[in-house]
């Protein structure tokens, strides 16, 4: 310890901040002792209240880690792109840029990476959490042996919290019965507010209150990012009131910019008109504004267009008005969400703080995402792998939602065109999921700590990963990663610091080696070099039962020197044999070391449906009180022959909602209009089912029963349904597809009312339109195939 003073005066001569925490190898701190003397009575006694140890500095940093998902490396006008970031520009402008950073190509794996310091696989997040499966490096739950940096944080004396999107704890484990041990509470966040899952209805979303579900309001005006930067600007005030004295972590996660792009119409009509000359145009543009820029290096390839995305101009005219529609929307959804982001350091600079915190912005969770394939009303179609033609699309946006003005609105899950995503990657080949090239992996990142930091316009280029963050922050404070965590024998990080990097923009890089993977999707980086696999999976085309018929043995690698060939732009692996088999065994090396194989295990449940995360029960009963179910782990009433019987009392001119699953992007609802039985089968949007009895239902108690059929046993058949009424049939009906997969990401079953985004538009402005009556009982059985 005597050495700690010379090197912190080495460091601060370096421009660095010194380290603020002694070394500690095991969690938690042993209780301070007391400074009181208990003699045999109180006057031969003396009383002190202990203090707690100081385990950090009296000038450790707070942190702010902000991270949105899904947005494109060539998006944000601060890099070269069209649309305004205020906020991420205000941090570049006061600290450091990268445009070399890495994540892992999709949600889960990223940010259970980030939050470990750690390798995706290394921590069971190798895919996402709804396509977890038992291999090892894919269930989806991070192990307490490699504890998260909030749960080391909060030991050490920070206070934590989590706002926005979490998406790291097992579909199988979100249920309001827990177990809460994996939810963000459970990893050290002492506070939570957001939604578990991969994304939410912004206008009605599926949110958590610590473990609680609670209710956004039924107001025009609310929007979930908006509600998340409100509620991290209570928090801080909370915080800087209550406890001045402990620095905080925060992490700020937004919904903005996943599926579904939704904002409201004022901020995509900022960007009316911007989009129309289409993404061709859009991707030369950004890129030449990203080499002015020095965004990029000037000897930068721009990778042309695959094959299997459209031209623009070989577009009709009507079909150029909805994709460029989409876009203006999602232009917009980035812009506003970066401005809420805004409102967290417009606080931290009215409390005095912003000198003293450390504010890492991370643009994006993985590159673009192209799941909305040929642009889309709602991208659970996509999902669902269901056929549907552009022109059938917008038929039913215009016969039921009101036309483009529609879009972006509450009533539609809507996602641009994969070519917008693949132009928002320039240079880079690929999109979300491609983990074997940047366009799926390489983000924008900003830096600015004003009290350590000195601003410093000029890019990095140095080669870091999402896994670094954690390593950097530990250094930054001093602090050893322990050795056990609660009891529990820690595993090494993956890696490395990037704090040499903070000081001197062309420091050579030290991260020596990091592979990625994603559903067959790999690469591997050393020392200046990658090689590449793009994998089975186009993301724009999705996946497909083919998937269990690919042969990775079969693969052809790709070889790129990155310090000449930026955006992997030349293969060099004929000429460099010798390099790619040394870089295919390394891959091999750190796969094993990893959890990595077997490749495909990410997605193994897609193409092995019996294996899906999910509830193994063939039978429920439910009763008034059951509310905020999850789809994943309810009963599947989308896609399986099913029996529902209601025992309810109805009044007069019954009104309100039975039971409902889903919510406006797709799902079902049992409910009574004016005495009527209405049961609607909302199919992704695309088209609705509904059956209605022709006479109001008498008032008494009722046995209602609303029967599913599949047609055939195959994914996406057409099913009939039939609504029964004390073993009367009222009305048949039938659905033209079923969504094999899911309704909706993090919608729920409820009884008794529709909380979250509504099913039926019928009742849409009335929602949560509770029942009027008393339910005794919903059952719910699964039945054999006819």
């Amino acid at each position: 310890m005597q050495k700690r003073p010379l090197l912190n005066a080495i460091a601060l001569s370096l421009g660095l901040a010194p380290s603020l925490a002694p070394a500690q190898q095991s969690l938690p701190f042993r209780p301070t002792p007391t400074a009181s003397v208990a003699g045999k009575t109180l006057a031969d006694s003396k009383h002190q209240w202990r203090q707690p140890e100081a385990h950090l500095s009296p000038d450790a940093p707070n942190v702010l880690i902000i991270m949105l998902d899904d947005a494109g490396f060539a998006q944000s006008d601060t890099v070269g792109g069209e649309i305004h970031t205020p906020t991420f520009q205000r941090i570049a402008d006061t600290g450091v840029r990268y445009n070399a950073f890495h994540t892992t190509a999709i949600s889960s794996a990223t940010r259970a990476s980030l939050l470990t310091g750690r390798n995706h696989h290394h921590v069971n997040s190798g895919t996402v959490t709804e396509f977890a499966s038992d291999f090892d490096g894919y269930t989806g739950e991070i192990p307490k042996s490699t504890a998260t940096i909030t749960e080391v944080l909060k030991q050490y004396g920070y206070n934590t919290a989590l706002f926005g999107k979490w998406h790291n704890t097992s579909a199988a484990a979100t249920s309001p019965a827990g177990p809460y041990d994996t939810w963000p509470t459970g990893y050290g966040f002492e506070y939570f507010y957001g939604f578990l899952g991969a994304e939410t209805d912004q206008y009605s979303p599926s949110l958590i209150r610590n473990t609680t579900p609670v209710e956004a309001p039924r107001d025009p005006k609310y929007h979930l990012s908006e509600d998340l930067a409100g509620d991290g600007v209570r928090w801080l005030r909370q915080h800087h009131t209550l406890a001045p004295d402990k620095p905080f972590f925060m992490y700020w996660a937004p919904g903005g910019v996943h599926g579904p792009h939704q904002v409201f119409q004022s901020w995509a009509d900022k960007y009316k008109g911007k989009f129309d000359a289409g993404w061709d145009v859009y991707r030369q543009h950004a890129f030449e504004r990203q080499v002015s820029l020095g965004w990029i290096p000037a000897d930068t390839q721009l990778t042309p267009r695959p094959g299997t995305l459209p031209a623009w101009d070989s577009l009709s005219p009507e079909d150029k008005k909805f994709q460029a529609r989409l876009m203006e929307v999602y232009a917009g959804f980035l812009e506003h969400t970066d401005t809420q982001a805004g409102k967290l350091i417009d606080e931290l600079e009215r409390e005095g703080l912003r000198d003293n915190t450390l504010v890492i912005y991370i643009l994006s969770d993985n590159g673009a995402s192209s799941e909305g394939r040929s642009g889309t009303i709602n991208e659970l179609l996509n999902i669902n792998m269901i056929p549907s033609s552009t022109a059938q699309q917008m038929k039913a946006l215009e016969a039921m939602y009101g036309g483009l003005s529609a879009l972006g609105g509450p009533k539609l899950s809507n996602m641009y065109h994969a070519a917008w995503a693949w132009a928002g990657e320039s240079p880079f080949v690929g999109t979300k999921l491609t983990a074997g090239y940047f366009g799926g992996t390489r983000t924008p990142l900003a830096i600015s700590w004003p009290k350590s930091i000195k601003p410093d316009a000029k890019v990095r280029p140095q080669f870091h990963h999402v896994n670094d963050i954690a390593p950097t922050l530990y250094d930054i404070l001093g602090i050893t990663p322990p050795k056990s965590v609660n009891g529990v024998a820690q595993e090494p990080l993956d890696g490395v610091s990037m704090r040499y990097s903070f000081a001197d923009a062309n420091a050579k890089g030290r991260k020596p080696v990091q592979y990625f993977e994603m559903m067959g999707s790999r690469a591997i980086y050393e020392d200046g070099w990658v090689a590449a696999v793009f994998g089975p999976v186009t993301p724009w085309i999705g996946l497909g039962p083919e998937m269990g018929l690919w042969n990775p043995e079969q693969d052809r690698w790709a070889l790129y020197r990155l310090d000449s060939d930026y955006s992997e732009a030349t293969d060099l692996a004929a000429r460099r044999p010798d390099k790619l088999a040394a870089l295919q065994r390394r891959f091999d090396e750190q796969a094993k070391a990893n959890h990595v194989y077997p490749l495909g295990a990410g997605f193994y449940p897609f193409v092995h449906p019996e294996a899906r995360v999910g509830t193994r029960r063939t039978e429920w009963h439910f009763d008034a009180q059951t509310a905020r179910l999850p789809e994943f782990i309810a009963p599947n009433l989308r896609s399986r022959n099913s029996v529902v019987t209601v025992d309810a009392v109805l009044p007069e001119d019954a009104h309100g909602v039975l039971y409902s699953l889903g919510g406006a992007s797709g799902g079902v609802a049992l409910y009574a209009s004016k005495g009527h039985l209405v049961y609607e089968y909302n199919a992704v949007g695309l088209t609705r089912a509904q059956l209605r009895s022709e006479q109001p239902v008498p008032a008494g108690r009722h046995l209602i029963e609303v029967e599913t059929t599949m047609v055939a046993p195959k994914p996406g058949s057409p099913a009939q349904l039939a609504l029964r009424v004390d073993g009367r049939v009222v009305a048949t009906g039938a659905t033209p597809f079923t969504p094999p997969l899911a309704f909706t990401a993090t919608g729920t079953f409820n009884v008794g009312r529709n909380l979250g985004s509504p099913v039926s538009l019928a009742y849409f402005d009335a929602a949560p339109f509770p029942f009027n009556g008393t339910i005794d009982d919903v059952h719910v059985v699964y039945k054999a195939a006819p």
